[in-house]
């Protein structure tokens, strides 16, 4: 694993060769082989329009950065 700008970081899967960089909001934890757990921001489910009160609206291209 390497953090590449302090926003992302590219990694491989055990076995494979391909190099994943993907931001870190895209997890929810990270578990390192030290033992030490990187936690990330809190996810918000929506499961239906029942949840429409958990939506948050952003202008920030930050905010969707891995989502689009």
């Amino acid at each position: 694993m390497e953090v590449t700008d302090g926003e992302s970081i590219k990694f491989k899967y055990p076995g494979e060769e391909l190099i994943n960089n993907m931001p870190f909001s895209g997890f929810a934890k990270i578990h390192l082989k030290s033992g030490r757990t990187i936690t990330g921001e809190e996810r918000i489910t929506i499961n239906g329009v029942e949840d429409f009160e958990k939506v948050i609206l952003t202008y920030n291209p930050e905010d969707v950065k891995g989502l689009v």
